[in-house]
């Protein structure tokens, strides 16, 4: 299934690292992504997506486990067959964590 995504940036787009999980490619929500800077939109296909709730998203970011228990979580859902990872925050704002960067293109 394809996705459109919005990532803000200041500094050009190369993918940002989300402490293990894979690469943070952005939001469905242009106002969101403003906040970081100048916005690039992308495409992004995934097929097997992880939802996972914004509790769930918190203890694997850079502020909650260690890095090393976020790489063998991505390990462990890759196994099951996903492609990615969609995160449902409040307010209707999702951001999608890609564990190939091949996955997106700009649009």
């Amino acid at each position: 299934m394809e996705y459109i995504a919005y990532h803000g940036t200041k500094e050009g787009f190369s993918g940002a690292a989300s402490a293990g999980l894979g690469e943070w490619f952005g939001t469905n929500n242009e106002t969101y992504a403003q906040q970081y800077g100048n916005v690039e939109l992308f495409r992004i296909e995934l097929n097997n997506p992880y939802h996972m709730d914004v509790a769930e998203f918190r203890s694997y970011d850079r502020f909650g486990a260690r890095f090393d228990d976020a790489v063998k979580y991505r390990e462990a859902l890759k196994a099951k067959g996903h492609d990615g990872i969609i995160v449902n925050q409040r307010g209707g704002v999702i951001e999608y964590i890609l564990f190939n960067k091949s996955k997106a293109n700009k649009a």
